[in-house]
């Protein structure tokens, strides 16, 4: 026969059984705050970040290159190799001197994030956050949400509006750092992925090894390998804007605006009936009126790219964002063509 005593201290563990399993989760404001406080470098200026890049990895197509950014307070010195490719770029305060041994990056760097910003969540203004949940993620028991894109309206046929994706952040609940986030197009497996390994911690910040992306889950886009952190003397570097290059008005930390509105390119039907196919890229500006400007073709075959020009007049994007208000961005664009 159990005791009181005995019943009464079995009680009292039952119910800090069901406390803890009813402990409401943080929100998605808190677990964003949280891990962008404990990874935010900005509190160990100046420092220099070094990053290998990764193309197509495990391909015979593969690609190295390394970002290097010294960050000081107030302005920043970035540069950027890969292949051929050579690219410079300094912000101070509100300016942004950019130049490069090319008309644009390459079309594989095209979706490559701020090194600055590599491991934080990107939520837009406008983006619907969902509740927390808990999920596991490689034996870790995460806090996640899901934020909802905005919808984007296809301007000649307004009826096609389509559902914007969803993204899931995940984030380790002990060392409140971002572990994983991944895109959805509908339900089932996600269509992209971004790990974020093996954190580490320099001045009382914590930031990954790596960043590594896949699709369909192998290999896709840039990973960001070998990743360090270390103090830098400013004095041993030129903060002074490089001669022939095009200035900007920018930030240190763009917040990133949504394809909002759009219109599907035609598929030729010459080209259709010649089995034509494939990728079109582009360059282009995004406008601080979120419209496209300086529109111009990379590769992809010239009955394509034309179905493409005709077509992005009509793309909108809620615009790009500073501290400051809205700003012009660089972008690369690619619309895909299968028969």
């Amino acid at each position: 026969m159990i005791s009181k005593h005995r019943l009464a201290a079995i009680s009292f563990v039952s119910l800090l059984v069901l406390a803890a399993q009813g402990q409401e989760l943080p929100s998605p404001q808190q677990l964003i705050k949280a891990a962008n406080a404990a990874s935010d470098l900005t509190g160990i200026r100046p420092y220099t970040l070094e990053v290998s890049l990764v193309v197509k990895s495990g391909t015979q197509d593969e690609k190295k290159g390394r970002i290097t950014v010294f960050q000081d307070k107030g302005r920043s010195r970035t540069e950027l190799e890969i292949g051929n490719y050579r690219e410079l770029r300094i912000v101070i305060g509100n300016r942004e001197y950019v130049v490069r041994n090319a008309l644009a990056r390459p079309v594989e760097l095209r979706e490559m994030e701020n090194a600055r910003q590599l491991w934080q969540a990107d939520v837009g203004s406008s983006d619907q956050l969902g509740h927390s949940f808990a999920q596991k993620i490689d034996k870790i028991d995460a806090n996640c949400f899901d934020v909802t894109r905005p919808s984007i309206v296809d301007v000649r046929k307004p009826e096609w509006t389509s559902t914007g994706e969803t993204v899931r952040y995940c984030f380790d609940p002990d060392m409140k750092v971002l572990l994983l986030a991944s895109t959805y197009r509908e339900k089932g497996k996600p269509l992209s992925e971004i790990r974020y390994v093996e954190y580490r911690r320099v001045g009382g910040v914590q930031f990954p090894h790596a960043v590594r992306h896949l699709r369909l889950g192998k290999p896709s886009g840039v990973d960001f390998e070998d990743i360090q952190i270390s103090s830098l003397n400013p004095e041993s570097v030129s903060f002074s804007p490089p001669e022939g290059a095009k200035e900007i008005e920018g930030c240190e930390n763009v917040r990133q605006g949504r394809l909002i509105k759009k219109v599907e390119p035609f598929y030729p039907q010459m080209a259709k009936m010649a089995h034509i196919q494939g990728d079109v890229y582009v360059s282009a500006t995004i406008g601080k009126d979120g419209k496209l400007a300086g529109i111009r073709p990379i590769s992809g075959h010239p009955i394509l790219i034309q179905s493409v020009l005709d077509a992005l007049k009509y793309w909108e994007y809620s615009p790009y964002m500073c501290d400051a208000g809205p700003v012009e961005v660089e972008t690369i664009l690619m619309v895909r063509f299968h028969m």
